[in-house]
């Protein structure tokens, strides 16, 4: 309990003065290299204050000079979107993120300086609209990251089922998709817990970029089914690793 206690008062204080940092260099520069800057250094305090150990494996992330991409990422946990913009920071990614976060004071202020995208899961025509601006913004040139379950998940186990929204976007947009499997976070902080859970490794594996040109809009489904099996397979095979290593 005091770990947990003494993360949030430490991580709430390194919250407020950067999003103020953000408010104020977003002013002039929204969504600029400050503003990465930034979003990577609250991304590091939330790690290091956590207690997290990061293996990561992102070799397969292509380089920023090969144009945008999109990054689909598996949700299991709020510590996802600062591992996510840590280890992606070179590109700065633009994050489709649930509406609620984008009304945060500050924090919210922050997010909409920094150009991500709130989505309304509960209105399918705004979330629509939103996929809308994610696919704008990503042939403007920038990066975008979309969580394909759409929700933190509480099963462990496996992922859970894929939404279509993501897949819809990058084959729009004709980018290529980086999937980016995320195994540990959903045993540090798991979906309805507030309590911080034992130090623990967070694994992180980035998966070789696959072509949206090798699927046409009616086959979406086929490619979120494939993709899905792609990423839980890698999944398991992590997960299996930590078990193996703890018996």
């Amino acid at each position: 309990m005091i770990r947990t206690l003494w993360f949030y008062l430490s991580f709430l204080t390194a919250t407020f003065l950067l999003s103020l940092a953000t408010l104020a260099v977003g002013a002039f520069a929204p969504a600029g290299p400050l503003c990465a800057r930034i979003a990577a250094l609250w991304s590091r305090s939330a790690i290091v204050l956590s207690g997290i150990r990061l293996e990561a494996d992102i070799a397969a992330v292509p380089p920023p000079g090969k144009g945008p991409v999109v990054f689909m990422v598996n949700h299991q946990s709020q510590f996802d979107i600062p591992i996510a913009t840590l280890l992606l920071r070179e590109r700065y990614p633009a994050f489709v993120a649930k509406k609620s976060l984008f009304d945060i004071p500050f924090v919210g202020w922050a997010f909409r300086l920094g150009k991500h995208i709130p989505i309304d899961r509960k209105n399918s025509r705004k979330a629509m609209k939103s996929m809308e601006n994610a696919a704008a913004t990503a042939k403007a040139g920038r990066s975008i990251v979309i969580f394909p379950e759409g929700t933190r998940q509480k099963d462990t186990s496996q992922l859970g089922e894929f939404k279509t929204g993501g897949i819809i976007l990058a084959l729009k947009a004709g980018l290529p998709v980086v999937p980016v499997v995320l195994e540990g976070t959903g045993d540090i902080l798991p979906k309805g817990h507030v309590t911080l859970k034992r130090r623990h490794t967070v694994r992180v594996r980035a998966l070789p970029p696959i072509d949206s040109s090798s699927y046409d809009i009616k086959e979406r489904n086929r490619f979120r089914d494939e993709l899905h099996a792609l990423m839980n397979t890698a999944y398991m095979e992590m997960r299996e690793c930590r078990t193996s290593q703890t018996s």
